[in-house]
């Protein structure tokens, strides 16, 4: 399968940015707290979170557990790696006092095995990686500061080996861009996702669940992904780099994708096997390796590209010196997700023998 070059474009800018990679129309994000349980899609979301829905940290953003067996970094995190300094956003944008914390999402496949997106370990060694369950914000103290679920020595787990076809080098053009992660010991009371072991096409229109951990910040949920094209069609005469470095934003533009998303170029019939799907989401980096769900919350691929051209793409500079969010115009597809079978080529998983548990009713303690 030949990557499309729009596809190329992504990685290029992906690798290029150092800040999120935007908000595809409405933002849609939502808290933990922000969750109805009485809502069936609200509920899955809620159980996905608990059970599979997994922050990848660096070791030493982590810290380690007091004599209780309990992380304490989120007491005391600092306001300069909160997301308003992060980020330097304006009031008034959502989440600004929320941390920064983790590097990528990812979703728990097995009894001791995630998966997450291949690039995140570009500059991240699996010996200083954990893996973080119940990294989500729980409500608002009287203060207004973001509360979270104590997070325990039961709910962190540590890289132990990683499988990825990933290569750093060539940018990926030629492989999946997923990685097979194997943990250091079995992950206690909860169960992993299902997912699809064979190639199980979606359809354009089709909504999706998205979860993960953009920009490093607890975890956000999109009840609003949308699939754009289930089946990309390569565009040979689309090079807008044209073998030249530089600024992105001189080289295309998202009206010029538009347009050749729009042309008709496009694989309906998936003449060949696909590798990809493009979505429209609300994808910022650390979104990366996190997990896409159908209505039934099975896994079918997990988030490994993003496009922007620039920072204006994301956000706009105010008068004031500060940014705040832009979104993306509708219908820009803004996420490509790789088919979460690919990761077979890598290591074969066995499938979990149940669906994950229904969610908590108050947060766990």
């Amino acid at each position: 399968f030949i990557l499309s070059a729009i596809t190329v474009v992504w990685t290029k800018a992906l690798s290029a940015r150092t800040r999120a990679l935007g908000v595809a129309g409405t933002d849609d994000r939502r808290d933990w707290y922000e969750l109805d349980p009485s809502n069936a899609d609200d509920e899955l979301a809620l159980s996905l979170l608990q059970n599979v829905i997994v922050a990848q940290v660096p070791k030493d953003r982590l810290g380690a557990p007091d004599s209780n067996g309990v992380y304490r970094a989120l007491d005391t995190w600092p306001d300069s790696k909160r997301l308003s300094a992060s980020e330097n956003l304006c009031p008034g944008q959502r989440f600004l006092r929320q941390p920064v914390f983790a590097h990528c999402s990812a979703t728990l496949v097995g009894p001791s095995q995630v998966i997450t997106a291949g690039h995140c370990y570009d500059n991240l060694a699996c010996a200083d990686t954990a893996y973080v369950f119940k990294y989500y914000v729980t409500g608002h103290d009287a203060g207004g500061e973001p509360t979270f679920a104590e997070i325990t020595t039961d709910d962190v787990y540590f890289c132990s080996s990683v499988t990825t076809n990933y290569n750093k080098t060539a940018g990926n053009y030629d492989g999946t861009d997923i990685a097979y992660v194997q943990l250091d010991r079995p992950v206690l009371g909860r169960t992993p996702a299902d997912y699809h072991k064979k190639l199980e096409l979606t359809t354009r229109g089709q909504e999706l669940l998205g979860i993960g951990f953009g920009i490093g910040l607890p975890a956000k949920v999109d009840a609003n992904v949308k699939v754009t094209d289930p089946c990309p069609k390569p565009l040979t005469d689309f090079d807008p780099f044209d073998g030249s470095e530089g600024d992105l934003t001189e080289q295309f533009s998202y009206q010029q994708l538009l347009d050749d998303l729009n042309s008709g170029v496009r694989n309906s019939d998936c003449e060949e096997e696909p590798v990809f799907f493009d979505v429209a989401a609300d994808a910022f980096h650390g979104n990366s390796g996190g997990g896409i769900f159908d209505s039934q919350g099975i896994l079918v691929g997990a988030l490994v590209r993003a496009f922007s051209s620039s920072k204006s793409d994301d956000y706009e500079m105010t008068d004031a010196g500060c940014y705040v969010v832009k979104p993306a115009p509708e219908g820009l597809k803004s996420a490509s997700i790789v088919y979460v079978h690919r990761v077979l080529d890598l290591v074969p998983l066995s499938p979990p023998s149940s669906p994950p548990s229904s969610p908590p009713s108050s947060p766990p303690s």
